[in-house]
């Protein structure tokens, strides 16, 4: 698919969300058939769909001004779209889990067996978090858009918002103090500054 805005001078809407979009049904599809495989647990969360609508969300708005976004209000539709994307996959697989007593499946809780009642509350708890996850998500895009007001911060700054979020859901998930360390930010922050230093030198030298 093209990156160009379209005839109207809109962004690419479709162009700009397809792959994202693929993306986050996919992590929610595999996380359940590994699940459903016997893979352990602290295997399985690693395929977390919470991790991944704010890593996609930090590839949008650093891409979004590529598929024609020029004002920030252009990202609330997205944002809105991505965490209602998520969470009607994720409402969907808890329904197939409860319905069918997936026991191996996390998505729904044994409560949720046999007791409609309670299986509906679950589902509505999870279009309610719609709300929250879209203003997260939006201000997560917002803040990677805002970037472009200074274009060689823009990769760095995906990059470390990245190592940020990957290493809160290491500690978050218990994972091996060694395996979180390889995500500190601190460590990728003197690359992040050679990078900028970098681009603005090959900037000005191009324009010389």
């Amino acid at each position: 698919m093209s990156a160009e805005p379209t005839e109207a001078g809109r962004p690419n809407y479709r162009a700009w969300l397809v792959g994202p979009m693929v993306f986050m049904a996919l992590v929610v599809v595999v996380r359940f058939v590994v699940e459903l495989a016997g893979a352990p647990e602290t295997s399985s969360r690693l395929l977390s769909s919470t991790a991944a609508v704010l890593l996609v969300a930090i590839y949008l708005g650093a891409v979004g001004p590529l598929y024609g976004v020029r004002r920030s209000i252009q990202l609330v539709l997205p944002g809105v779209a991505l965490a209602a994307w998520q969470q009607i996959w994720v409402g969907l697989f808890t329904l197939i889990s409860g319905a069918f007593e997936l026991s191996r499946s996390h998505f729904a809780s044994p409560q949720d067996y046999g007791n409609w009642a309670h299986l509906g509350r679950h589902l509505l708890a999870h279009m309610l978090a719609i709300i929250p996850f879209s203003v997260v998500a939006l201000l997560v895009m917002a803040t990677m858009f805002l970037l472009w007001r200074w274009p060689v911060t823009v990769a760095p700054g995906a990059v470390l918002g990245a190592l940020v979020i990957v290493r809160f859901f290491t500690e978050a998930l218990g994972m091996a103090l060694r395996l979180r360390c390889c995500f500190a930010p601190s460590i990728l922050a003197g690359f992040r500054r050679a990078t900028a230093l970098r681009a603005t030198a090959d900037y000005w030298c191009r324009r010389w």
